[in-house]
């Protein structure tokens, strides 16, 4: 079905055709800029903060039409701030003649700092505690010089890409290296990217965008009006991507899919589907043509579900018509891997977001509740899986929400930018009682109370100071903490 979505465009058309450029990194702080903004009621419907997936070009055009929304509000200096400041990272996408526009354009980022790392640990392997349940595994400590760089480029009108790593001490990683084609609204992308799903501020339910994949998929670059009757279904956004991964327990190589479709019925209503699924793979029963159907429509495949490792999940995010303050609720409700466990055992998240504090308008303040059941009536434990036995992971990261399934966590978010955003600070705090399915346990079951801080600084046009804390500590004397401060150069 979510492939079926991207015949739309060539039938409904949007009015915002563009050149095809890169996505915006998922960990980037215009994400929060936009999020914001929509809370504030500026983007007129145009965005949604459940799809991580926007494109450089969508980002100038949202920016500049809440520069234009926000003319004559308490909100006219932040938005122009925000414009700004992403102009002077990716340049002034505005169109020009065709004449005037360079067939190459170049952009990258140097960042160079230090980092620590201390106490971080994997899920564990297995299903059953006191079964084949290993535990989590624990992750060395590190600590050094951390060196970063980002490269995106624009090749004509239809061909864009971005490269990004790190280097640390003892280790290098590639985030992102994808190549992207855009005609029209649809864009094809192969490569390696980080993909995230859900409008959860500390992660989605299916995705929360902390793993990269490496294969190749399709998105919408813009939301597009569906045609005829359609229409009263509002704004479709989608996409998907198949990819692969190293290995999970004794399964090497299996396939993932995953995917995500949004209606935007109203402009303050928008609905998503996320979808994704593991599946097939060298160790695991011979996938049959049949198994693939059934993974797509959402069916066990296999003689037992051995196949195949799903996760569903439906969010909503809504804007509350109200005068007093600009206030935004949200939720996603969570299925894993069988037909009652939307219903007997799920995964829930609820929260609610103030754009704008009364009186201190750069402020930014939110909360947010998580939960997963444990294992009831013959349905499975979240993010554990009998033939998958690493769970919902790859390369020993949870591919899901950080709390790791079974349990609770309360978060509590601050944004606070200053009116021209030179100054960027996010600041989590949260409150964690992990149960004994979770895939963290038994170590790191129960109780546990950290925080986030990350803190941006733009000194100059092209020049940012970067500070970014997180620590954890359990009720049973664990912890978990990371720092990292760096200096980060702008070039373009």
């Amino acid at each position: 079905m979510i492939l079926a979505v991207f015949a739309v465009p060539a039938a409904a058309p949007s009015s915002h055709a563009q050149e095809a450029s890169s996505f915006i990194a998922s960990d980037h702080w215009v994400h929060g800029a936009l999020r914001r903004l929509d809370g504030l009621g500026l983007l007129a419907g145009e965005y949604d903060p459940g799809a991580r997936s926007v494109a450089e070009r969508s980002v100038d055009r949202l920016l500049r039409d809440a520069v234009r929304a926000a003319a004559g509000t308490p909100y006219e200096a932040a938005a122009r701030g925000y414009l700004e400041r992403f102009i002077e990272e990716f340049g002034d996408r505005r169109p020009i003649e065709p004449a005037q526009r360079s067939p190459v354009r170049l952009g990258a980022a140097v960042e160079l700092g230090f980092g620590a790392e201390s106490g971080a640990v994997t899920g564990g392997s297995g299903y059953r505690n006191g079964i084949n349940w290993t535990g989590p595994s624990r992750i060395p400590s590190s600590n050094g010089v951390v060196s970063k760089v980002a490269l995106w480029a624009h090749l004509g009108r239809h061909v864009a890409g971005r490269v990004s790593g790190v280097l640390r001490s003892d280790s290098a990683a590639l985030d992102d290296a994808y190549a992207l084609l855009g005609v029209g609204d649809v864009g094809a992308w192969v490569g390696r990217r980080v993909v995230g799903f859900g409008p959860a501020a500390g992660g989605g339910i299916v995705l929360s965008g902390a793993h990269a994949f490496t294969g190749g998929g399709l998105a919408l670059l813009e939301g597009v009006a569906l045609p005829g009757v359609l229409r009263y279904l509002g704004v479709l956004r989608a996409e998907t991507f198949l990819s692969s991964v190293n290995e999970n327990g004794q399964v090497a190589e299996p396939w993932f899919w995953a995917g995500r479709v949004s209606l935007q019925p109203h402009p303050r209503l928008i609905v998503g589907l996320n979808r994704a699924a593991m599946f097939g793979g060298s160790g695991n029963t011979p996938l049959r043509p049949r198994d693939v159907l059934y993974v797509m429509i959402g069916k066990h495949a296999g003689q037992g579900s051995e196949v195949d490792n799903q996760i569903a999940a439906v969010d909503a995010w809504y804007r509350v018509p109200i005068n007093v303050v600009p206030l935004a609720v949200y939720a996603e409700w969570g299925s894993e891997d069988s037909a009652g466990a939307w219903k007997d055992v799920p995964g829930i998240v609820v929260g609610g977001e103030i754009a704008s504090v009364p009186g201190l308008p750069g402020l930014s303040l939110g909360i947010e509740r998580v939960s997963f059941a444990p294992s009831c009536c013959g349905n499975p434990i979240w993010y554990r899986h009998w033939r998958f036995l690493d769970g919902w992971a790859a390369d020993g990261r949870l591919l899901g929400h950080p709390l790791g399934g079974h349990g609770t966590e309360w978060r509590l978010s601050l944004r606070l930018d200053s009116q021209d955003a030179r100054l960027r600070l996010r600041g989590d705090a949260f409150a964690r009682d992990r149960g004994e399915e979770n895939v963290f346990a038994p170590d790191r079951a129960g109780e546990s109370r950290g925080g986030v801080l990350h803190v941006t600084l733009r000194l100059a046009s092209r020049l940012e100071l970067m500070m970014y804390g997180l620590h954890e500590r359990g009720k049973s004397g664990w912890r978990e903490s990371r720092v990292e401060t760096a200096g980060r150069l702008l070039l373009r």
